[in-house]
């Protein structure tokens, strides 16, 4: 096991109904993070870590964070409608492919 399952905090929240559940973020850099990623909207994933990889090639939401400081200007963002999270993840996914995620994207072509 992970040890605390992080995505038991989450799923009650994520089971609401459409019109009551809250936008879920979730940072975190390695695997006991896995199972509360696919439990929000948006995981930010550290950069450089193996999270980055995990959720790229499982198809998890995911966008890069480096500091506390990025995820905030990131949620900020959403929250005040200049940007979706769809779109934060396509460029997280987007960093992940370019190489500029801290990891070798699985292709294997980093720039």
């Amino acid at each position: 096991g992970f040890g605390h399952d992080k995505s038991l905090e989450i799923r009650p929240y994520a089971r609401l109904p459409a019109d009551k559940r809250p936008t879920m973020f979730y940072a975190g850099d390695g695997v006991s993070d896995l199972s509360a990623a696919r439990e929000t909207d948006l995981l930010f994933a550290k950069k450089g870590h193996d999270l980055v990889s995990y959720c790229a090639r499982e198809n998890v939401p995911f966008t890069i964070f480096e500091d506390w400081s990025s995820i905030l200007a990131t949620v900020k963002k959403i929250v005040a409608g200049e940007q979706s999270v769809d779109e934060a993840a396509k460029e997280g996914f987007e960093m992940y492919k370019q190489g500029a995620a801290g990891v070798k994207p699985a292709n294997g072509h980093a720039k």
